[in-house]
Formats: structure tokens, C-alpha cells, sequence
């Protein structure tokens, strides 16, 4: 794992509270059918997909990435307890493509070096990360040693897509793609 910051300040990601106010608006709705439930946490697919008409576009999306995120989590820990690390990085990047679309947390310097990352021989899976920050850092499992992210990081940079990165130290997880 190579925590990569795009080293800009960080604060609250713009809309925070209007997603979270959202998020709660949803579970509201849901409730109507399902009163029991506590936190869009407890929501399943199946009950997302068979009320998903009681909720209006901005909530849905709210909710799937919830729920679905929350699959992602079972999956991943599940797929690191038996050594499938390609579907760990398949899953990764799933989350930051929920975090794009579904949940709306965006900004160019994430969206560019995840997908430069994503790109990169030797990685395996990349996503947005700081706990709902933005911009934040993004975690991506690499080969030790490849240069080329931080190649591609700097002509990003050079062409004005993306702020001049603060990378940590990466423990090698594997040594080929998982593409």
C-alpha cells in the first residue's frame, strides 16, 4: 500500500453535509417500508432495488454507494484473507468509481492520479481516501520501485491536471498487474 497525497490542503470535502443530509433523507424515506432500519448501513440490495422508486435520483445514489460500499468492504477482507489481491485492486478501484459517480466526492487531482495509477504497470488497484476529505489522499497498491507513477504524476503536473505529490513509503504487495 503507497499512501500518494496530492498535497493540498485539506478541509471538508464541498458538500458534505448536503451528502450526509441526503444519505439521512434516504433512510427516512426507506423507513416508510422498513422501520426497523437504524443507518443506510443496514439497507440491502434486495431492499434498495425493490423500493429504489421510492426514492428520488440524488438519494438512490446515495444509497447504493452505501450499500454497495459496504459489500466492497466484506469482499475486500475476504479476498486479502485468501490472497486475491487482484480482486482486492478490482475492488479498490470499484469503490473510487462509487465514490466518483454515486456519492459525488470529486476532484481533479484524485480523479487524475487514481486513474494514472490505475494505469501504471504493477498496480493493482487504486481509490480516494482521507475519511471524506477533498483533496485527499489515495491509496494504491504498486510494484516497489516502479518509477512510472511518479513519471506520469509529473507531466500531469506539467500540463496543470495535478498538484506535485507527497508519497510515503510502499511495501510490495506484487509484482505483476491486475489487468
Amino acid at each position: 500500500m503507497k499512501p500518494v497525497d496530492p498535497d493540498d490542503p485539506r478541509g471538508p470535502a464541498p458538500g458534505d453535509n448536503q451528502r450526509r443530509a441526503e444519505c439521512e433523507s434516504a433512510l427516512r424515506t426507506l423507513r416508510t417500508v422498513e422501520p426497523g432500519l437504524r443507518a443506510l448501513r443496514d439497507v440491502t440490495r434486495d431492499l434498495l432495488t425493490a423500493e429504489q422508486g421510492r426514492l428520488d435520483n440524488v438519494q438512490l445514489r446515495r444509497a447504493r454507494h452505501v450499500v454497495t460500499e459496504k459489500q466492497r468492504v466484506l469482499d475486500s477482507a475476504a479476498a486479502l484473507r485468501r490472497g486475491a489481491v487482484d480482486q482486492f485492486g478490482r475492488l479498490m478501484a470499484e469503490s473510487h468509481a462509487s465514490l466518483r459517480d454515486d456519492y459525488e466526492v470529486r476532484g481533479p487531482e484524485l480523479d487524475t492520479l487514481v486513474s494514472i495509477a490505475l494505469d501504471t504497470e504493477g498496480v493493482l488497484g487504486a481509490r480516494l481516501t482521507g475519511a471524506g476529505r477533498q483533496p485527499g489522499a489515495t491509496e494504491a497498491q504498486l510494484e516497489s520501485g516502479n518509477p512510472e507513477t511518479g513519471n506520469r504524476w509529473r507531466r500531469a503536473r506539467d500540463r496543470g491536471q495535478a498538484a506535485e505529490p507527497n508519497t510515503a513509503v510502499a511495501a510490495q504487495l506484487r509484482q505483476r498487474p491486475w489487468r
